[in-house]
């Protein structure tokens, strides 16, 4: 039986869309300026990618039945996300070098998801891994040992104000962001400084119960809408110096207001193409830049507009593939062992 929510599916696929968006923009440097500028705010994605974490990892844990939650939470990530990113990093530090692109970097920090806190040279994508896989480990520690399930909502957007403020501080004290780089380094990929999407997902999963039953959501996704394109409008494509500090609270404010606007729709058009988009996710996700990479170097001769659609077909066809070959078996297995944990 299929259980997936469409609306979930539909904002997976729109975040990864961004993603591959923005970072397509190297294989057309022809294009219209115009398109260039709309697939800068591709960033975004991201922060759209952290508010669905969230919500659907705190769901899980406000859901959690079983005698060994903690070990139970910790199978779920570690078999659903573990398997195709490390054969992806064997691939960066072992494969990529063999055909003419080093790897530039120490590989050890991404063994262990804190390549965050280093100067991030190659497979630079993952940083919000890091966050992400952090996130996964903390959480389930902190919720079930302290036993949070019953603490007021409120509570959980704590770290996103936290995030914040710490970018405040870090703009006030000399860390102003004048290029790209310094917004990658000093704001982006710290996961103290960017907890906002998942903080704000959190909210969402203990106030289920409360928003779920809003009988009409048309307006409440007006305003998530209207707020996000009046926030991309406010930080321009660029993320430069002081809107930096608020972006990330107002798109996952953004975000979550869409989330709950869109959440009670039972069928959407190209229904089936969104639920595969959002299998095939991940998969697009970690290996988008290294397809990058080999158009660029071996079909440099194509046009730009050829270039992107082999980039989307290629891209595609491989996370279709490691999809059904490493991360469903992987699923199968996990499976399998917790039922041996959870008989019941």
């Amino acid at each position: 039986m299929n259980n997936r929510n469409p609306a979930l599916d539909l904002l997976r696929t729109l975040a990864i869309a961004s993603v591959l968006l923005l970072h397509s923009r190297e294989l057309m440097p022809e294009a219209p300026q115009k398109l260039i500028y709309l697939f800068s705010f591709g960033w975004a994605g991201v922060d759209l990618f952290f508010v669905l974490s969230g919500f659907l990892i705190g769901l899980q844990a406000f859901r959690e039945k079983s005698e060994s939650p903690v070990l139970t939470f910790i199978i779920k990530r570690t078999f659903r996300t573990l398997p195709l990113y490390y054969l992806v990093l064997f691939v960066y530090v072992v494969i990529k070098p063999l055909v003419g692109f080093p790897f530039e970097g120490v590989p050890w920090p991404y063994l262990f998801f804190i390549q965050n806190f280093f100067s991030l040279r190659d497979f630079v994508q993952s940083w919000s891994l890091c966050i992400e896989e952090q996130f996964y480990f903390l959480f389930p520690l902190i919720f079930f040992k302290l036993k949070l399930k019953k603490i007021h909502p409120m509570l959980w957007l704590v770290p996103g104000w936290l995030s914040l403020l710490y970018r405040f501080y870090l703009y006030r004290h000399g860390a102003e962001a004048t290029t790209a780089t310094d917004v990658f380094y000093n704001f982006q990929s710290l996961s103290l400084t960017h907890l906002d999407g998942l903080s704000w997902g959190i909210f969402l999963a203990a106030t289920f119960g409360t928003w779920s039953k809003f009988k009409n959501k048309i307006m409440i996704n007006f305003v998530g809408a209207a707020l996000l394109i009046c926030t991309l409008f406010y930080i321009k494509p660029d993320n430069f110096n002081f809107p930096v500090v608020l972006s990330y609270q107002l798109l996952a404010i953004s975000f979550s207001l869409i989330l709950i606007g869109v959440y009670d729709l039972k069928k959407i058009p190209f229904q089936n193409l969104f639920e595969k988009a959002a299998l095939f996710s991940y998969g697009l996700y970690l290996w988008n830049n290294l397809v990058i990479r080999v158009v660029l170097k071996f079909l440099s001769r194509f046009n730009g507009c050829t270039k992107f659609l082999i980039f989307i077909a290629l891209s595609v066809f491989i996370s279709a593939m490691t999809y059904y070959i490493v991360e469903l078996p992987f699923m199968k297995l996990r499976t399998q062992i917790l039922k041996k944990i959870n008989p019941s």
